[in-house]
């Protein structure tokens, strides 16, 4: 018998860096309100994961379809503007992986 389970929090987003979009993962620990000026915004505390794309070794693979997940990285305060996708977590032989159904997007403009 095998475990399986479903970590629904687990995420794509993503930033800018440098003027150059990035993809991260990570897992949502919470969303939030934040007011200012008359201006309410909802944002996501997020747990970054430190992660390996293993999609570009792979023949007939399209990049970020399946992430090594290697451990936890910094936590931070992200838009949900910039969430992309929910991610699954799959586990196999004591590695654990994140595997994307929805297709990384590129900014038309490369910013």
């Amino acid at each position: 018998m095998v475990a399986a389970y479903r970590q629904s929090s687990a995420i794509r987003y993503s930033l800018y860096a440098n003027d150059q979009l990035v993809t991260y993962y990570g897992r949502v620990i919470y969303f939030f309100l934040h007011t200012f000026r008359q201006s309410t915004r909802m944002f996501a505390y997020v747990q970054r994961y430190k992660a390996t794309d293993h999609s570009v070794s792979m023949a007939d693979v399209r990049p970020g379809k399946i992430v090594g997940l290697d451990g936890e990285g910094c936590k931070e305060v992200v838009c949900v503007t910039a969430l992309d996708a929910g991610v699954g977590v799959m586990t196999s032989a004591g590695v654990r992986y994140l595997i994307n159904r929805s297709p990384i997007l590129h900014d038309p403009d490369g910013k």
